[in-house]
């Protein structure tokens, strides 16, 4: 009990000794990933995740972490090999720090913890389970529409242990 209250104080110091120009954030986003493994998929726009996190200005710089742990769901995907038809469910979990030029568009670099867990079906039965870890990277733009709502796309990097050609994101935030 008393470590979490140490860590509770540590928060609510952090908070209120924060500036005016950094505060918290919630975003609806999705993505385009170019998979390229051994099966056969049509490549398409994921299911939207809502992700949330903290963004600090300190002009001319702006400091986001975000995660998407609490609120993710699987995207069902069929493919096929070897004539085999089959049901590939993946949950993606992404902790990411961005580091980006603040102004109305403002450029961006990001580096992401990725965790991928696919699971594979055939006639409804688990065929199989993997979970894989990586760190991820690329560079999008953000466009500040207002005080409240952020416009961004990023591009995603190729990843080997991933099997990711590249990858597309695109976010609606809103700044609370």
């Amino acid at each position: 009990m008393k470590n979490f209250l140490n860590k509770l104080s540590i928060i609510f110091v952090v908070f209120f000794a924060t500036p005016a120009y950094a505060g918290l954030q919630v975003a609806i986003s999705t993505n385009y990933l170019n998979i390229d493994d051994s099966y056969k998929r049509t490549n398409s726009i994921g299911k939207p995740t809502l992700s949330y996190g903290y963004n600090y200005i300190y002009k001319p710089v702006v400091i986001s972490a975000t995660t998407n742990r609490l609120f993710n769901q699987a995207s069902d995907q069929e493919v096929s090999k070897n004539g085999l038809s089959f049901l590939t469910k993946t949950r993606i979990t992404a902790d990411t720090l961005l580091i980006g030029y603040a102004s109305r568009v403002s450029p961006f670099v990001f580096i992401t913890n990725a965790g991928v867990d696919k699971s594979l079906y055939r006639d409804n039965k688990l065929l199989g389970r993997t979970k894989q870890y990586a760190l991820l990277y690329g560079g999008g733009i953000n466009y500040v529409y207002d005080k409240s709502f952020t416009f961004s796309t990023a591009i995603i990097a190729p990843n080997k242990e991933l099997d990711l050609k590249y990858g597309l994101n695109f976010s609606i935030i809103y700044n609370l």
